[in-house]
């Protein structure tokens, strides 16, 4: 178990992490039972997305490749993508991206 909060430290839940690599695995992870949430950045001053018995956490299933990322001009990204990853993507996937 793990205390976890977001960027405003209200609340701390003590909550299990898990991490999944495949969408079907998210998929079964949220389908376990109650008091599950998926969490992005956790950037949230209040309502985090913190679950009272599991947590989610979803920046593992994040495409951070330019090509996968652009197309006709438009951007397409999911909830949690961080502004240096934007940034990243931009500029062409040149370095390592950001959070």
């Amino acid at each position: 178990m793990t205390l976890v909060s977001g960027w405003g430290r209200y609340p701390t839940v003590e909550t299990e992490i898990v991490t999944p690599r495949t969408l079907e695995a998210a998929r079964r992870l949220t389908a376990e039972g109650e008091g599950v949430v998926a969490r992005g950045n956790g950037r949230a001053y209040g309502d985090a997305a913190i679950g009272v018995s599991r947590t989610i956490a979803m920046k593992a299933l994040n495409p951070h490749s330019p090509d996968d990322a652009l197309s006709n001009g438009a951007l397409h990204a999911d909830s949690d993508i961080g502004i240096s990853t934007l940034f990243w993507i931009e500029r062409g996937g040149d370095g390592k991206p950001g959070g």
